[in-house]
């Protein structure tokens, strides 16, 4: 089932903030803090990790579409864990996204990832920031 997400806050889980698996597809997650929760204006949104991970792209979804330009960017900082894991998902696009300060990768990807491409983000202070080694067919362009 297709779906869209916006403006949520997806901190404190067990697990991944977000996890996108089964046959999911053409899914679409815009204007998210994931592993922040909300402030008042003028205050630090408060560290509210999630305890696997920010984003879960799992084998067999495809066509995800994590942020964009403007205020459809998510921000993806502080969790234990990766901030984004894409596990043999196809045809993703992650765009222009804050992928920060997470315990481990920023961005991890694993297996078959064909037509993925990452633009854009921001991806810094992670520990390392980007392993795409084991995976084939994901493009990142700063």
């Amino acid at each position: 089932q297709p779906s869209l997400e916006i403006g949520t806050h997806f901190s404190g889980t067990l697990g991944y903030g977000v996890a996108v698996v089964g046959q999911a597809h053409a899914n679409a997650i815009y204007n998210s803090n994931i592993g922040l929760g909300f402030a008042q204006p003028g205050f630090t949104d408060p560290t509210i990790p999630n305890q696997t991970g920010g984003v879960y792209l799992g084998p067999g979804t495809s066509n995800t579409t994590l942020g964009g330009t403007g205020i459809l960017a998510c921000r993806i900082n502080t969790n234990i864990g990766p901030g984004l894991v894409i596990d043999s998902s196809t045809g993703n696009n992650v765009v222009s996204n804050e992928i920060e300060d997470n315990t481990t990768y920023g961005l991890f990807g694993t297996g078959t990832c064909t037509g993925t491409n990452v633009t854009n983000n921001t991806i810094t202070g992670n520990s390392p920031n980007i392993d795409i080694s084991g995976a084939t067919g994901i493009t990142v362009t700063p």
